[in-house]
């Protein structure tokens, strides 16, 4: 046996140095090293035993049997012990079905699951399209289509169907003869029916092997994922500045943007973001960050922000409102906070298309402006139904929805910007301030289209009332802002024809509801915001009250306005109208009691300008009022008119005044023209 490995196997070989050198075969790997050590045991001889170092594959069962023929005790590793034919393989039965089982798992997890899904599907609508062609064979060997028809003879239906029972027959006796020549030639024809009837089936049905859906962003992503999601909406290679956190109901990070790259590209993309992260466009915000042009904090919710619970007003439960110190709020922003709107100084605007929350959007500005017992609202309704919840509590109304009546309130108001100017000018101060104690004053005025564009003629039948009405609206917007006048118009499209430009430009404040076109939202927002990524024509109708806010940033934002209900209208309205009793600043109507009390003191005062309050009362008396000095202070109270010491007339001096309680006729004209 030795003679016949050595001539079929080349011998090891001393190398210098007394290592030996285990050669290798034709077409095998040599080993990098082989070293060798000397195995003393007690009892038995002396032997070098080979030690092979390195990391090249060696053919283990070459490396057996040269052990054998050398007479080692033992094999080298047990690598070359498993390998020899003539030694017992050293593991377990434990191990060799383990390990069996473990390639069996592998086998069945890469290749048998795939494979019997496949195979699931193609039976499946295999069998289902085996069933669809014997319902249509069904149909055709009875000759349905034939029987359906009227005015057929009943003879040539049967002789059909006679011939397709033939034609039928025939097919069964070929398949009963394949069974005799080749017993698995029908077993084939049925697993090949099987394959054509589920190919025709999926065909059929359009449909094929369903591709794995791209798996959305999740809730919390890591740094690749944002970077390939930028790389795929082609802003190129970015870096995430600081590690992807959470944010309450969404996840952030800030990513600076490629070189030469800026925010507004970015903006720009929105929606291309929101595709390469699996969201909707509602779900992607978009921050620009100060001081670096080329960066920008992405916030991703998990869910619609914008399709939430309708949030309630917080002015439901104020018990009053500053409109002067503490502005509007109108709605929430993504994260749930509040959207507050500076307006002292300020003009609105609010346009969208019909059921894009307009009105209720409104509601917001009125309901704030009604809780401020010292902010007069001026009201022109060009509906003429939306605000008259709101009358009781207004200064000034133009009747119904006459433009002619606008007219008329727009004139006057015109009257007291300038009368305002006068008092600016005459207090040599350059705008109204709280020292001045004159109240704010705010001009609704809701569907401006109806007016601003009514053809009937006035004065000397030129003009229009549409054009003296933009007249009028941009003198009170332009010089309004310093006297403390406050101009809110609401309208479907603001367009050049409906609010000409020269008007429009001077609306500083701009809310776009959700608009038809990306040309009616820059209507609203200015040229090229849409461009830019604000649009509100991307807004979903299933967003209430959702639009761009374009305020005191320099850029739009996106909000959700709070939601009033027509209950909660008439509450707020109701302790409005309480409030300003309270404070004496209703406006009354004319035949209210505290009106004509006021009408009876100024006729009572005839040519004086002062008079004591028991003079007062003897000349009440006399028109049939009758009143102590306590029960008339009470009345004028709310009127902010007291009786104070004035110096009037001494009967009992010729020339001579006195102090005396009384009552000034000034103070009680201006309390009237307040009224």
């Amino acid at each position: 046996m030795t003679d016949q490995l050595v001539d079929e196997e080349p011998a090891l070989e001393e190398t210098q140095g007394g290592d030996l050198a285990i050669p290798s075969r034709p077409g095998e790997l040599e080993p990098d090293v082989v070293d060798a050590e000397i195995v003393d045991e007690p009892g038995q001889p002396a032997v070098r035993q080979p030690r092979l170092v390195g990391k090249r594959r060696l053919n283990y069962r070459y490396t057996a049997r040269l052990e054998h023929e050398l007479g080692y005790a033992e094999h080298s590793s047990i690598e070359v012990q498993r390998a020899c034919p003539d030694c017992p393989n050293p593991a377990s039965s434990f191990g060799q079905v383990y390990g069996l089982l473990a390639r069996a798992a592998y086998a069945t997890r890469e290749h048998g699951a795939p494979t019997a899904k496949t195979l699931g599907w193609h039976t499946w609508y295999g069998m289902a399209g085996l069933g669809r062609g014997v319902a249509r064979w069904w149909a055709w060997v009875t000759a349905a289509d034939y029987a359906a028809r009227e005015n057929l003879p009943v003879d040539k239906v049967e002789a059909t169907q006679r011939r397709r029972w033939i034609i039928t027959g025939v097919f069964a006796v070929l398949v009963a003869a394949s069974w005799e020549w080749w017993r698995p030639a029908p077993f084939g024809a049925l697993l090949l029916a099987l394959v054509i009837a589920s190919i025709v089936e999926r065909k059929r049905r359009g449909i094929a092997a369903p591709d794995k859906p791209l798996a959305a962003a999740g809730r919390m992503p890591g740094s690749r994922v944002v970077r390939e999601a930028f790389g795929a909406a082609k802003l190129g290679e970015v870096r995430v500045v600081g590690p992807v956190t959470r944010d309450g109901p969404a996840w952030t990070a800030v990513v600076e943007l490629p070189p030469g790259r800026t925010a507004s590209e970015a903006l720009a993309r929105r929606e291309n973001l929101a595709g390469a992260f699996g969201v909707d466009l509602a779900q992607v915000y978009l921050d620009r960050i100060g001081g670096h042009a080329g960066r920008i904090r992405v916030t991703v919710f998990d869910t619609d922000p914008w399709q939430a619970r309708p949030v309630k007003s917080p002015l439901l439960t104020a018990a009053q409102w500053n409109v002067w110190e503490q502005g509007v709020p109108i709605g929430v922003d993504a994260r749930g906070r509040i959207i507050t709107v500076r307006v002292f100084e300020r003009s609105v605007l609010i346009g969208g298309e019909p059921g894009g929350g307009k009105s209720v959007a409104a509601m917001a500005f009125l309901a704030a402006v009604a809780l401020d017992p010292h902010v007069q609202l001026w009201l022109g309704d060009g509906k003429g139904v939306d605000s008259k919840v709101w009358e009781p509590l207004a200064h000034r109304v133009a009747a119904s929805a006459d433009p002619m009546a606008l007219v008329v309130l727009l004139e006057e108001l015109v009257a007291e910007v300038d009368r305002r100017y006068l008092l600016l000018r005459k207090a040599d101060k350059k705008k109204i301030d709280r020292s001045m104690r004159l109240p704010l004053i705010v001009l609704w005025i809701d569907e401006l289209m109806r007016y601003t564009t009514a053809t009937e003629k006035i004065g000397d039948g030129k003009t229009k009332v549409g054009d003296r009405i933009v007249e009028l609206l941009r003198h009170i917007v332009s010089l309004g802002r310093a006297a403390g006048i406050i101009t809110i118009c609401a309208t479907q499209k603001p367009s050049a024809d409906v609010v000409p430009t020269i008007l429009r430009d001077l609306l500083s404040i701009r809310l776009a509801l959700r608009c038809t076109t990306p040309q009616a939202s820059d209507t609203i927002l200015g040229q090229g915001w849409a461009r830019q990524g604000f649009n509100a024509a991307q807004i979903d109708s299933a967003q209430r009250g959702a639009g761009h806010l374009f305020s005191e940033g320099s850029e739009p934002q996106m909000l959700r306005t709070f939601y009033f209900e027509d209950a909660d209208e008439r509450a707020i309205a109701t302790r409005a109208i309480a409030l300003r009793e309270a404070e004496g600043t209703l406006q009354l109507p004319a035949d209210h009691p505290r009106r004509r009390l006021m009408v009876a003191i100024l006729d009572a005062f005839g040519d004086d300008d002062r008079l004591p309050t028991e003079e007062l009362l003897e000349r009440l008396a006399e028109a049939g009022l009758h009143f102590t000095p306590t029960s008339l202070a009470d009345e004028l109270r709310p009127a902010k008119v007291a009786p104070k010491q004035l110096r009037v007339p001494d009967p009992a001096s010729p020339g001579g005044t006195r102090n005396r309680n009384g009552y000034a006729k000034e103070v009680v004209e201006k309390a009237y023209a307040a009224l």
